[in-house]
């Protein structure tokens, strides 16, 4: 009984204080995702240590489930037409911009922080893909404010930061077995096209099967939505249930949403609104756990100076992708401008991956996970400001 007292307490300073900075900041004038990190910070174990450890036991799943979330209201708020209509461009931002910055990372990691070839490829792949749970949620909020939407610009961002993970991923666990002295498959990389082609042939006929029974059968709006959701969810876990299959669950969510946006507009809107209303809580939560995830224990000036430089590096390289990406679109500088600022916050994946080269025993494990937590420290807090002040002035409002 006491420890359930224990959960709720930390559940109540979790929301209550994660509302009361993230109110602050909005009050500043600085976006309120940053007071919220600050808040998980501040009551994480690096400073007073106030939530219950089997909270921060349960993080990383917990961060999992609220990125379900979004990108399932993400698939909600965009029509399949659209990736059609963009085209080669957002195929490319899918992979250009990671890979180059996977490269960046082998470049200087050597340099600036002494890791081996192998350990600043694997830190690549922790620092390149983009913080889905930060950036999507601007970008819905962009399509349903109009801006960008006529060059499709937001729906390019969520597929981009969609769909990087599968490569990544793929390379990461390439690379960790390089550093462990064991082979890579070949066949190990034909998982990415696999991955993608099979999770959106998935997502497309689950999407049709759910507007089909909900049009056929007569069900009310909450139980659809609960459907919906758990469809969602069971797409995300049979990825994970079946890793050996080549299978994005993530991807198929995505494209679940977009047919029944294209198939049945109002339902989507109404499954939309209510997923609105949860992630107003489900974000605190994932907010506050990615600042109580933050360890400044191992992080000194020197290595920070390091890691600014490897991260700076990193940021132009993946830009110049993303103006290769974009090189035949009809986008001009600032709007391609603000798709290298949308591509900035990190958080969720680095601190997932951060750690996992420091538990395998790698030598340069503990300067990948500093780097890793630099880089949430400074992407989360700056991507999430930058979007915020500049979208209104970068990307065109268009009317109707």
């Amino acid at each position: 009984l006491k420890r359930g007292y224990l959960l709720l307490f930390s559940v109540s300073l979790i929301l209550l204080t994660g509302l009361l900075f993230n109110r602050i900041f909005v009050k500043l004038r600085i976006p309120g995702l940053i007071g919220t990190i600050i808040a998980g910070f501040l009551l994480g174990p690096s400073i007073f240590n106030l939530i219950n450890g089997s909270i921060l036991a349960i993080a990383d799943d917990l961060m999992e489930m609220a990125l379900i979330l979004v990108l399932t209201n993400a698939g909600l708020s965009m029509d399949i037409k659209d990736l059609k209509q963009i085209g080669r461009p957002a195929i490319l931002m899918c992979f250009v911009p990671a890979l180059f910055e996977i490269l960046a990372a082998m470049i200087v990691g050597p340099i600036f922080l002494g890791l081996t070839f192998i350990e600043s490829a694997l830190l690549g792949c922790i620092l390149a893909p983009v913080a889905a749970a930060v950036c999507v949620p601007y970008m819905i909020v962009l399509i349903k404010q109009g801006y960008g939407v006529e060059k499709k610009i937001p729906h390019i961002i969520i597929a981009g930061t969609s769909i990087d993970d599968v490569l990544v991923m793929v390379l990461f666990v390439a690379f960790l077995k390089i550093a462990q002295g064991g082979e890579v498959n070949v066949m190990e990389f034909a998982q990415i096209p696999l991955s993608i082609l099979s999770g959106a042939i998935i997502g497309y006929l689950i999407g049709l099967l759910f507007v089909t029974l909900t049009t056929k059968i007569r069900l009310k709006e909450t139980t659809k939505f609960i459907l919906f959701l758990g469809l969602s969810f069971f797409l995300a876990g049979v990825e994970t249930i079946a890793s050996a299959v080549p299978f994005s669950g993530l991807l198929a969510l995505i494209i679940m949403g977009m047919v029944v946006y294209s198939k049945n507009n109002e339902l989507a809107l109404t499954m939309n609104r209510s997923l609105d209303k949860i992630w107003t809580i489900v974000e605190l939560f994932l907010f506050v756990l990615v600042g109580a995830s933050i360890d400044l224990s191992i992080i000194n000036l020197n290595l920070v100076l390091a890691a600014l430089a490897v991260l700076f590096f990193c940021t132009i390289l993946r830009y110049l992708g993303i103006l290769i990406s974009l090189q035949s679109t009809d986008m001009n500088a600032k709007e391609k401008l603000f798709c290298g600022i949308g591509y900035l916050p990190k958080t969720t994946v680095q601190a997932a991956l951060g750690a996992v080269p420091l538990s395998y025993g790698l030598a340069g494990g503990q300067t990948i996970l500093t780097v890793s937590v630099i880089a949430i420290l400074v992407f989360a807090p700056l991507g999430s400001f930058l979007i915020e002040r500049t979208y209104r002035k970068l990307l065109t409002k268009d009317v109707g």
